[in-house]
């Protein structure tokens, strides 16, 4: 399988949780490190595309193989300037941004500090969305545990940047609700 044609059919698998799919071309792959790390024609990397539908056990398999660059993986962006974890608390996927900030290799500072080219942190994106948020819209958007989570790593962080700041005491406020 060529290059591209690996991307897609590794981005293809992610997207649908196919585990198989995905060990087969990580198998096949003469450079898996580098397939990992690498966007597909639509721009999303393996593991945002994983974290974009959901699929925790993909973002797991991709985080647990032996020639995962994780470090890599979880600061990588995808073509919208989103990183997985900036998805996951987006869209209030606790299990997925728990593994993402709990896996050895994160370094959560930097992961909760770090900025979309749109000037969103994965804090304040899930503030923002669950400020947005009504349970008469998606009510399968569980923020609560999600912004406990968040604030709990926030403030063992001690943010001295002022943005952060600003927005640990916005999500406190947001979660004593």
């Amino acid at each position: 399988m060529a290059g591209g044609d690996e991307a897609a059919a590794l981005g293809a698998a992610c997207g649908t949780g196919d585990l198989a799919a995905m060990q087969a071309v990580l198998s096949a792959s003469a450079d898996p490190a580098m397939l990992m790390l690498t966007r597909c024609e639509k721009g999303w990397t393996p593991l945002t595309r994983a974290t974009l539908h959901r699929h925790v056990d993909a973002m797991h398999l991709l985080l647990e193989h032996p020639a995962a660059d994780t470090a890599a993986m979880l600061m990588q962006t995808c073509s919208f300037g989103h990183t997985a974890l900036l998805l996951a608390a987006a869209n209030g996927h606790v299990d997925a941004t728990s593994l993402l900030l709990n896996h050895p290799s994160a370094d959560p500072a930097a992961m909760l500090a770090f900025d979309s080219t749109h000037g969103m942190s994965a804090l304040i994106a899930a503030a923002h969305f669950a400020a947005d948020f009504s349970p008469y819209d998606n009510p399968i958007r569980p923020f609560a545990p999600l912004l406990l989570l968040l604030r709990r790593i926030a403030v063992e962080l001690q943010p001295s940047d002022a943005k952060q700041a600003h927005m640990t005491r916005v999500v406190e406020a947001l979660s004593d609700q």
